[in-house]
């Protein structure tokens, strides 16, 4: 019950860190969705998590450095597609603002299992339940909050864009050598034939016995909780 509340505590200080900066981060994020979509009309591999599949989007939770320059967020997919699947994906994305376009690089993909946080393993976690798992140790972190106003440590892009100093052209390049030479790379439609094919071809993951599950393990998991459905379920994506 403890750990329910904290959760939906922080959940509302996502909620509010996002509401307070949404002019900031809206502009960013609806750049980078439309990114993302050309390089899946173009079945760029480098988007490979994306293709074939309509349920996916960025996360509202996007930290921007002060000069709004840099950004760090994620790339969230509800696995509708594939009937088998018990689990839904992430992708870290990494960007970059170069005389006024944008750049991204894509870091790790994190799988979430349904089974660890809800019952109904059929139905793919949302993107608000995914937000708040990719985000409630890295929030807490960087985040700071003084008289209202949100902070994010300006250490933490330092770090993950590797910045020994402040100097910004030889890591502008890099960047964007990096960025661009990931682009040419495209998916042959025969293969994505075969992918369809495979996907077409895969069954919904056996309904586990929920009287069972109920009676031996009380805890009820976090997004199964009637506080967390009354309060956070996709409020940031409505």
């Amino acid at each position: 019950m403890k750990s329910n509340k904290r959760s939906l505590k922080l959940k509302s200080e996502m909620d509010s860190f996002y509401q307070t900066n949404a002019q900031r981060i809206d502009p960013v994020r609806t750049t980078a969705i439309h990114h993302f979509k050309s390089l899946v009309l173009q079945n760029k591999d480098v988007v490979k998590h994306l293709l074939l599949r309509a349920h996916w989007t960025v996360s509202k939770l996007l930290y921007l450095n002060e000069k709004g320059n840099r950004m760090y967020t994620h790339l969230m997919v509800r696995n509708f597609e594939w009937k088998g699947t018990e689990t839904d994906n992430i992708m870290e994305v990494i960007g970059a603002k170069i005389n006024d376009q944008w750049y991204y690089l894509f870091g790790t993909t994190t799988y979430l299992p349904r089974e660890s946080y809800k019952s109904d393993l059929a139905l793919p976690l949302s993107y608000e339940e995914m937000d708040f798992l990719m985000n409630k140790g890295l929030f807490p972190a960087i985040v700071s909050c003084e008289n209202g106003e949100y902070h994010v440590n300006a250490n933490f892009f330092k770090n993950k864009f590797r910045e020994l100093d402040d100097s910004v052209l030889g890591s502008d390049e890099e960047f964007m050598r990096r960025a661009t030479s990931y682009q040419p790379k495209t998916i042959p439609q025969s293969e994505l034939d075969r992918i369809r094919k495979k996907r077409l071809e895969s069954k919904p993951p056996i309904k586990h016995n929920q009287f069972f599950l109920k009676r031996f393990f009380k805890k009820k998991k976090l997004f199964d909780s009637k506080a967390w459905k009354d309060t956070a379920i996709d409020a940031l994506y409505e």
